[in-house]
């Protein structure tokens, strides 16, 4: 789960490269996004269009 935890930033996320403007997620303020079926096995990047962005990340490796 992703999720952009900011008040006023717009969080970008692209994986195996560099976000910017253009990636293809964008999280407004206190958006989740969750994988659940299918996780992304690259590297994950962030980026905020103001300062003060915050963004929590959580997982779990428990099998069901």
């Amino acid at each position: 789960m992703i999720r952009n935890s900011s008040v006023a930033a717009n969080i970008f996320i692209d994986f195996g490269k560099e976000a910017s403007l253009f990636s293809v997620l964008r999280l407004v303020p206190n958006q989740i996004i969750l994988f659940d079926n299918v996780v992304p096995q690259d590297d994950v990047y962030a980026l905020a269009d103001v300062a003060n962005g915050v963004l929590s990340f959580s997982y779990s490796t428990i099998l069901g």
